[in-house]
């Protein structure tokens, strides 16, 4: 590409200025992408030919003189041709001084400030030719060759008309928490920026300040405050008392809120299990787990997991309550409507009326599931005869009196299930014979295993053909 600045061609060719090659001078400029994109004319400083004070005309006379041979001619006659002379080769004037800063060249290379323009067409690499600025010696002139250096275009990427700035500018808490606005440059000027106190990392979009009505699009990192992840109270109800194992997230009963909010790190980067290695592993313990909480923000240290353990396989939850069926009452302690239980680290005594009935919840106290560091939810236990596990449920049939089938009975309590007027395809379910069904009868049976199930059968239209 070439670019014509102070000596035109047209001045060159006028003046009958003669451009040499080896005169040329060979430099380059670097340049911003967006300088580039806005069309902008740049300052720079380059070698450039003076004329010397020796040729000056006001010092002329000092450092040459006249030439003998040719009397400043410049040219002999000799048989009648006219030559150039070969004393003073043409200049007219032979050295009379010594010129210590151009040995008499008449100029010399000197730093200048020039202007250079851009254009959006520019590519990296490309060579603009300023004619005329080179050397110049004896009435000839070199061309100054600028190469385009475009040092941050690794820091740019366009889509569509789209511009992406991929540095990312930085915000310090102060300055976050100041709302400080920044500017950035655009190809269509300078556009401020407003971060807020959110995430630590922010995209912003600059409307129609992209290239021909694109947008142009600045990442900001925001050094904001660490914030400590919160504790994560959790409940886990084990069949064993294990002391290595795996844990599934959806064992645990969160209180609040849901368990996909909890972070939890695992094996094998594994995000649905927690690997816990306890010691002396007893019901009611609530262990605390470093580190295993909400994930810490901007830095901050996770929040700790403390995990109240329930031991056995009788338990029943209900509205977060918990119903530890695996407590058994002796008969002294049913005619004593007394009971000391021994849970970790303490003894609980609670009492309850001796005219109790059977399958009756008594509570013992605020032990049962953990909500928070100050809070657990209620716990109550199960007067039942035998001490055998319970299954309470309810079942709707339109008949007065049959035959039904019952299947999915277990770990109900207090729950509608489905029943059946025909056998079905089970090898474990109940059947109840019943008649003389008007609204709603309490039917007590015994499955295969021996447990009590308590059946309330409820005149209705709900139960399967």
């Amino acid at each position: 590409m070439e670019v014509n600045n102070l000596f035109k061609k047209t001045y060159i060719k006028a003046n009958n200025i003669k451009v040499n090659l080896d005169l040329d001078i060979n430099d380059s400029i670097d340049v911003n992408y967006i300088d580039i994109l806005r069309n902008k004319t740049i300052e720079k400083e380059v070698l450039q030919s003076v004329t010397c004070v020796c040729h000056d005309p006001k010092y002329y006379n000092e450092y040459y003189d006249k030439c003998p041979k040719c009397e400043g001619n410049g040219e002999v006659l000799i048989s009648n041709n006219t030559l150039i002379c070969n004393h003073c080769h043409g200049s007219k004037s032979v050295v009379k001084h010594h010129c210590s800063i151009c040995d008499n060249i008449g100029s010399y290379l000197s730093r200048k400030k020039i202007n250079v323009p851009l254009n959006e067409s520019i590519k990296d690499k490309d060579i603009i030719t300023l004619d005329g600025l080179g050397k110049k010696e004896k009435g000839n002139f070199g061309n100054l060759n600028l190469t385009i250096n475009i040092i941050d275009l690794e820091h740019y990427q366009i889509k569509d008309n789209d511009l992406y700035y991929k540095r990312i500018i930085p915000y310090t808490q102060k300055e976050v928490a100041n709302r400080v606005s920044k500017q950035v440059e655009t190809p269509k000027g300078f556009r401020k920026i407003n971060v807020d106190d959110k995430d630590e990392y922010q995209v912003i979009r600059l409307e129609d300040s992209g290239i021909n009505g694109g947008d142009f699009y600045v990442a900001v990192k925001k050094e904001l405050p660490p914030i400590r992840g919160n504790d994560v109270y959790a409940n886990v109800i084990l069949k064993e008392g294990l002391y290595k194992f795996y844990l599934k997230k959806e064992d645990l009963y969160d209180v609040d809120k849901p368990l996909k909010e909890v972070h939890y790190f695992k094996p094998l980067n594994d995000p649905n299990y927690l690997y816990l290695d306890l010691d002396n592993l007893t019901s009611y313990q609530v262990i605390k787990i470093n580190n295993k909480g909400e994930k810490g923000r901007h830095g901050g240290s996770n929040g700790d997991l403390y995990l109240k353990v329930f031991i056995g396989d009788k338990f029943l939850v209900n509205n977060n309550n918990l119903y530890d069926l695996n407590i058994e009452f002796s008969d002294s302690e049913l005619n004593l409507g007394k009971k000391i239980l021994s849970l970790y680290n303490e003894k609980v005594t609670f009492s309850f009326p001796k005219e109790l009935k059977e399958f009756s919840f008594v509570k013992v106290g605020s032990l049962g599931l953990i909500k928070n560091k100050l809070e657990n939810k209620d716990l109550f236990a199960l007067i039942k005869p035998g001490n055998k596990y319970l299954y309470k449920i309810s079942v709707m049939t339109n008949k007065s009196k049959g035959t039904i089938f019952i299947t999915d009975y277990h770990h109900f309590f207090n729950e509608m299930v489905e029943a059946y007027t025909s056998s079905v395809n089970l090898d474990n379910y109940l059947t109840l014979d019943f008649k003389g069904l008007k609204k709603s009868r309490v039917y007590h049976l015994n499955d295969q295993y021996g447990n009590d199930v308590v059946i309330t059968l409820i005149k209705g239209s709900d139960i399967n053909g």
